[in-house]
């Protein structure tokens, strides 16, 4: 298993090639202080993001929409801190981009489905679709 600044690493150099990809400038945060993990000018516009790795189990992935640290230190993002997290699905070897103001509606953590469920249950769900047109996503804040 990965440390976890490795992993936040791997999110952070796929998320950076995948923006660059596109075109657009990116400002990077020096240090580790801030709930902005990097900055994204889009049309004269300054997207916020925050990077998550997260890893996909039984056709779906959980992007933890809270973290916790020494001391008992938590934290719930709100829409306010950021606007997209930026997921890394090492699996899948791809970036998706939801938007804060959706995932952080939850408590904890929001569902993504990669996978068609048995059931063929859509009701509730957010499929990996939404979120992987990244230009779309960026261009339509």
């Amino acid at each position: 298993m990965k440390h976890t600044k490795q992993k936040g690493n791997l999110g952070f150099s796929s998320t950076l090639k995948e923006i660059h990809k596109l075109g657009y400038n990116v400002f990077s945060e020096i240090g580790d202080n801030s709930r902005i993990d990097l900055l994204v000018e889009v049309k004269n516009k300054i997207i916020k993001l925050q990077i998550k790795y997260a890893t996909e189990k039984t056709g779906t992935v959980e992007l933890k929409v809270s973290k916790s640290g020494p001391n008992g230190y938590q934290y719930k993002y709100s829409e306010l801190d950021i606007d997209f997290f930026s997921v890394y699905l090492p699996k899948l070897d791809k970036i998706i981009f939801v938007p804060a103001k959706l995932a952080c509606q939850n408590k904890q953590s929001f569902k993504i489905r990669f996978q068609k469920s048995k059931n063929n249950q859509l009701c509730g769900l957010h499929l990996i679709e939404e979120f992987e047109d990244l230009n779309k996503i960026l261009l339509d804040f």
